[in-house]
């Protein structure tokens, strides 16, 4: 009697990356996009904040060089960082009244593609096409399911994450070279652009070190090329602060990134300060 193979190993092998990747890509697409129509785009809480921040950009001037401190207001252009923002101004300015669609359904394509690169890394690394349809199909249903659809940061702060962390994993376990100082800045590009996103993203960058001094060391194996990889990763995030910071100095005489960062940061302790 034949042989009958039951492993799933050669179903994950014998299918090319391009035509997988298009394969998980248009079903992610189509599947998010049926959820969008029958939904919506969403509101939270914060959308209003982004809203009004966005309205500033497209027909003020004056808070791009006073940020109005003495007032003592709690203002958008102060309170929350400008990068969400900048992406409603630029939907209303191109679609006008059908910004949130627009919007949402750009979250939606970089929500599939971050996922689809994930995907693909799994069916590559574990050549196993039920660990891959097991993975993708935990992370799609997760909460980003829900969130790609409201206008906020979640969405896409997590899309970059997920592709910068997957590309971490693919080039040390995947690469057969060693990663150059440019594609080590442009992985520091996916984490620059998530701090404008988020600025708490800035202790997420701290607690992710280690991390990154793995991939650094592991995948060049010196010391000195180690460190120029971690400083070239870190340039990208380093040099967006910074100029954040000196644009908040020149504007307010004070060096602050966002206020609600100091907020969110000093309250808890002085809270536990008052607790003892």
């Amino acid at each position: 009697m034949p042989k009958i193979e039951t492993s799933c190993e050669p179903i994950a092998l014998n299918v090319s990356s391009t035509r997988f990747r298009l394969s998980v890509f248009f079903a992610l697409v189509t599947l998010k996009i049926i959820l969008l129509f029958y939904i919506g785009p969403l509101f939270a809480a914060d959308t209003d904040d982004y809203y009004r921040f966005a309205h500033s950009i497209l027909t003020e001037n004056s808070w791009r060089l006073d940020a109005h401190l003495e007032d003592g207001e709690i203002l958008v252009d102060r309170w929350r960082i400008i990068g969400y923002p900048a992406l409603i101004a630029g939907a209303l300015f191109f679609f006008g009244a059908d910004w949130t669609w627009a919007l949402a359904l750009f979250q939606v394509i970089a929500s599939a593609a971050a996922i689809t690169y994930f995907s693909d890394f799994l069916r590559v690394t574990s050549r196993s096409i039920l660990v891959t349809m097991f993975c993708t199909f935990s992370i799609t249903t997760s909460v980003s399911f829900i969130w790609d659809n409201f206008l906020i940061t979640d969405s896409l702060h997590a899309s970059l994450l997920i592709g910068l962390f997957t590309a971490l994993a693919a080039s040390r376990l995947q690469s057969k070279h060693p990663p150059s100082i440019k594609q080590a800045i442009i992985f520091g590009l996916f984490l620059a652009l998530a701090f404008l996103l988020r600025d708490m993203t800035l202790y997420l960058a701290a607690i992710t070190l280690p991390i990154v001094l793995l991939w650094s060391w592991s995948t060049s194996g010196n010391a000195v090329r180690s460190f120029c990889l971690v400083i070239a990763f870190y340039l990208p995030l380093a040099s967006v602060v910074a100029l954040y910071l000196s644009w908040n100095n020149e504007r307010s005489g004070h060096t602050f990134l966002t206020t609600s960062m100091r907020t969110a940061g000093l309250v808890p302790l002085f809270r536990m300060a008052a607790h003892g």
